[in-house]
């Protein structure tokens, strides 16, 4: 009886990591998405042309320390899609030790779609692709 109840608590485990795994290939949609309305002639452009004018804005060496805050605010698709992700992560599990896990599944499932959309993006293809700029 007692093995039983082992490999039930090991298949829950098991259900669970792949649970926090899901739920971190959906926030990366998320992620991207929100990168998408950041970019050009989107409806958040505005706030990333204010951010970057606050960057340059804040050049001076005593000013630089507020140059931190912009990163999550929407400069770095990395910075922000960590507090996306422990946002979404206290809304849909709550708050426990696998937070951890799930910020680093995120995080090596973003750096595997920002790769992959690198290398379909090459020289050859950029004129077949639309959007891009001669």
């Amino acid at each position: 009886m007692l093995e039983i109840d082992a490999v039930n608590v090991e298949v829950a485990m098991l259900l669970f990591l792949l649970r926090i795994v899901i739920l971190s290939l959906l926030t990366v949609g998320l992620i991207k998405f929100i990168e998408l309305c950041l970019s050009e002639q989107m409806i958040f452009w505005r706030w990333t042309v204010y951010l970057n004018y606050l960057w340059i804005k804040w050049w001076r060496k005593k000013d630089r320390w507020k140059r931190a805050f912009l990163k999550p605010l929407g400069l770095c698709q990395y910075c922000y899609g960590t507090w996306v992700a422990i946002f979404t992560y206290i809304t849909m599990v709550g708050l426990n030790v696998a937070i951890f896990v799930f910020i680093g599944s995120t995080f090596l499932w973003l750096m595997l779609f920002e790769k992959r959309t690198t290398q379909l993006v090459t020289e050859e293809n950029r004129n077949i692709i639309k959007g891009f700029k001669q």
